[in-house]
């Protein structure tokens, strides 16, 4: 991959040399969904807006927060917006420490099915969701979800219309593929759904006296 953006840019008058990593990024990912999603834009040094965060409310929000690499599109005529996203919370006194609330990938899915109102899932094993007790709280049908994650909506009826059966399979099924937590938010007509590792995350990071 490397020898082809290299070849790309002697063809633009570059040498191998003026290449970034964010350029090699750029290169690599275009390369990977190409031709599978229309309008694909990469925006290396753009993410989720913080203000977004903390509007969705589904987890802590520290006082450190960064982004990158966020991509734009449509898939099967779905607009699509994601990014990787770092949120931590840096405490100063004898011992300086750094805990890290979330890092991971956020997409946010324009909903195909209409709604107004908020419906949270929190992965039960995550540490860092946000309770929302001010949103009731619903039992699904499938029992291994219910034992998985907790379900709160503006309204009962709204949760049960929006997480269908297929629905709770996939979230399942994407628990179980990224080995980690998922904390998921149907706001404002579009699905967030945030995916976090173990591998990626450690909760509590010590920095240099």
């Amino acid at each position: 991959l490397s020898r082809g953006l290299g070849d790309v840019y002697k063809r633009q008058g570059y040498n191998n040399s003026d290449y970034t990593i964010n350029d090699y990024k750029a290169y690599v990912i275009k390369k990977a969904i190409e031709g599978q999603v229309e309008g694909l834009v990469y925006e290396p040094r753009f993410g989720l807006p913080e203000s977004v965060y903390s509007d969705l409310n589904v987890m802590r929000h520290g006082n450190r927060y960064h982004k990158e690499d966020l991509i734009t599109g449509k898939y099967k005529n779905v607009y699509f917006v994601q990014s990787d996203l770092k949120v931590q919370y840096e405490s100063n006194g004898e011992h300086d420490t750094t805990t890290t609330y979330f890092r991971g990938r956020w997409i946010a899915i324009d909903y195909p099915k209409k709604f107004n109102g908020t419906v949270v899932i929190i992965d039960n094993s995550f540490a860092y969701g946000v309770k929302r007790k001010e949103l009731e709280k619903i039992q699904l049908e499938n029992p291994y979800f219910n034992d998985m994650f907790t379900v709160r909506a503006s309204d009962i009826q709204l949760g049960y219309y929006l997480l269908t059966p297929q629905l709770v399979e996939k979230i399942m099924e994407l628990k179980q593929s990224t080995n980690g937590n998922i904390v998921a938010c149907f706001k404002n007509g579009y699905l967030h759904i945030f995916t976090v590792s173990y591998t990626h995350l450690r909760a509590h990071e010590t920095r240099g006296n």
